[in-house]
């Protein structure tokens, strides 16, 4: 079975992104890519469709875990209460 192939361009363009982001994929590694040129110039590369399909499968998204429906504790007041302290005989 033959893999298609694809340059840059048509991989920005499926992507919505430009094509140095495609490029700069390429160069991290995170894309795989094959360069079909002599290497003097400009790096000539092809994607495959299968390394573009494991690409995208890196990027999806999980749903989030379920919430637990655990309790909540009740706040403690930050402040005493002035009154409550002047009875306690907190201003000696």
């Amino acid at each position: 079975m033959f893999d298609t192939f694809s340059k840059p361009p048509q991989i920005a363009k499926r992507l919505q992104k430009d094509v140095h982001y495609v490029l700069e994929k390429i160069r991290s590694g995170e894309l795989v890519a094959i360069n079909l040129g002599k290497g003097e110039k400009r790096p000539r590369y092809v994607v495959a469709e299968s390394d573009f399909q494991r690409f995208l499968d890196a990027r999806k998204t999980r749903p989030p875990a379920p919430a637990s429906r655990r309790r909540q504790r009740r706040a403690k007041p930050a402040a005493v209460d002035y009154v409550a302290m002047m009875r306690l005989g907190g201003d000696e």
